[in-house]
C-alpha cells in the first residue's frame, strides 16, 4: 500500500510540475502555452495559437476542417491486475549492461522515472512495450480499405477505392496481435516467458491483392531475429523471410499504426532519446470524427484532454533498415497519441484515437487512427477501429505455425 501511494504522489507532482511550466532536468526549457480551458474549440480559425499542443497529424487534420473541444483531463485507472502487478514486482526490476531488463514480471516496469536519468529514455520505452493497455491479444477485421483524397475544397473527401493501397505495402484485412510473455490473465503470469518462447505473435490475412498470409514470431533473444513467413496464393506455400515487423522501407504505415498503439517496438532495434515532455491533446474518450453525406465526408468534432506526454526520439540502430521515428507517448497511461515516422526528410504524420472500454475490463481501445503519407498531396489514410477489433475470442496456436498449414 505504501508503493501504491507513493506512486500516485509522484505521478500527481510530475502532472503539477508539467502544467506549472517548469523545466525538469536535462529537458529542454519550457515554452509558454495557451490556455487549454475545458470548453475551449480548437479548429481552423484558431489553429496557430494551440500549435504547441497539437502532434502534427492532429494539426494536419485541424488545417482540414477538424474541430476539437477540450474537456477537463481525467485520471485513467489502471486495470486492477495490472496496479497489483506493477506493485508487487517493479520494486526488483532494473536493466543490465545492455540494456536488457532484469527481473521483469509483469506490470510497468518502471513507475517511476527521472527525466533526468541517463537510462530514461529506454526506461520510457519498455514502459511503453510492457504498458497498463497492451492487450495480451486483439484480433481485428475489415481493415484494408483505409484512403481517402480530399476534394479541390481540401475540406471533404472521398473513399479512394481505386488506390486503397497506393505504396504497396500488402495491407492486411484480418490480423491477430497475441502476447506471450508477461500475462495478466489468471495463472498467466510469466507464461511463454520461457527462453525459447516468443513474446508475441502476430498474424495477418487476406493481405494485398493476392490475399496473401502472414506470420511473425518475436523472441525475447537480442541476438535472435524475428521468424516471418509468408504464403502466396499463386505457390500455396509458405515462405521464411528476413524482414522486421517495425517500420521498415518497405512498410511504412501498415508497420507502424496498429503496431505502435497495440504492439510497441522492440527496444533494441533503436537507440532511444527523451526529447522532452510537453502539455498536448490527448484523444482517450474520442468520438465519431467523420461527418458523412451522400456526395461525400468531412471531418466532425471530436474530445480531446490536456495530456503530459513524453516526446520520445527513436534512431534505428546501424545496419537496419528500420525507419527513424518521433512519437509521443502519455506519461501515465503510455499509450501512443502520435508521432512521426521518417521513410525520408520529411516525415509521414500518424495519431491515435482512444475510447474508454465501457465494459468492466477498464481498458482503454483504439477508437481511430490518422496517418498521412508525405509524398502523396491531399491523401490521407484513416481507419475507424470501433467495431473491428475484439479482445477475447480463443486463438489456436496453430494458427502460427506454418508447418500446421501446409
Amino acid at each position: 500500500m505504501e508503493n501504491r501511494t507513493w506512486m500516485k504522489t509522484s505521478r500527481l507532482v510530475l502532472v503539477l510540475v508539467l502544467a506549472l511550466g517548469f523545466a525538469t532536468g536535462a529537458l529542454a526549457a519550457s515554452i509558454d502555452q495557451p490556455p487549454l480551458r475545458p470548453g475551449a474549440v480548437i479548429d481552423r480559425s484558431n489553429l496557430d495559437q494551440f500549435a504547441e499542443v497539437l502532434n502534427p497529424a492532429m494539426s494536419y487534420a485541424i488545417a482540414h476542417g477538424l474541430s476539437i473541444k477540450v474537456v477537463p483531463s481525467e485520471r485513467v485507472e489502471w486495470p486492477a491486475p495490472y496496479q497489483q502487478a506493477t506493485e508487487k514486482y517493479s520494486g526488483q526490476v532494473s536493466l543490465d549492461e545492455n540494456d536488457s531488463l532484469k527481473n521483469y514480471v509483469a506490470g510497468l516496469p518502471f513507475p517511476n522515472i527521472d527525466p533526468a536519468d541517463p537510462k530514461a529514455p529506454i526506461k520510457i520505452a519498455y514502459n511503453w512495450r510492457w504498458g497498463p493497455f497492451i492487450p495480451e491479444q486483439v484480433s481485428f477485421s475489415n481493415l484494408a480499405s483505409r484512403t481517402f483524397n480530399f476534394h479541390g475544397d481540401g475540406l471533404s473527401f472521398v473513399r479512394d477505392s481505386a488506390n486503397p493501397d497506393f505504396r504497396n505495402e500488402q495491407t492486411c484485412d484480418q490480423a491477430i496481435v497475441l502476447r506471450r510473455a508477461h500475462r495478466l490473465s489468471a495463472d498467466s503470469v510469466g507464461d511463454g516467458a520461457a527462453e525459447s518462447a516468443p513474446l508475441w505473435e502476430d498474424r495477418g490475412d487476406q493481405c494485398g491483392p493476392e490475399q496473401g498470409k502472414f506470420i511473425a514470431l518475436l523472441y525475447p533473444q537480442a541476438h535472435r531475429q524475428p521468424d516471418s513467413y509468408v504464403y502466396l496464393q499463386a505457390t500455396r506455400k509458405w515462405r521464411r523471410l528476413a524482414i522486421a515487423t517495425v517500420p521498415n522501407q518497405s512498410c511504412s504505415y501498415t508497420c507502424s499504426q496498429i503496431y505502435m498503439e497495440y504492439a510497441p517496438p522492440e527496444t533494441r532495434v533503436y537507440s532511444w532519446k527523451l526529447a522532452g515532455m510537453r502539455t498536448v491533446l490527448g484523444c482517450l474518450d474520442a468520438g465519431a470524427a467523420f461527418e458523412e453525406s451522400s456526395s461525400a465526408m468531412r471531418f466532425g468534432q471530436i474530445s480531446c484532454e490536456p495530456r503530459s506526454a513524453y516526446l520520445l526520439e527513436m534512431i534505428p540502430v546501424a545496419g537496419s533498415d528500420v525507419l527513424k521515428a518521433r512519437v509521443y507517448l502519455d506519461s501515465e497511461t503510455y499509450v501512443y497519441l502520435g508521432g512521426e515516422i521518417f521513410r525520408d526528410q520529411k516525415p509521414d504524420l500518424s495519431a491515435a484515437f482512444w475510447m474508454k472500454d465501457k465494459s468492466s475490463s477498464r481498458r482503454l481501445v483504439l477508437a481511430a487512427d490518422l496517418y498521412v503519407p508525405d509524398e502523396r498531396a491531399a491523401t490521407f489514410l484513416w481507419l475507424d477501429m470501433r467495431s473491428r477489433q475484439t479482445f477475447d475470442n480463443q486463438v489456436a496456436e496453430e494458427l502460427f505455425n506454418p508447418k500446421a498449414q501446409q
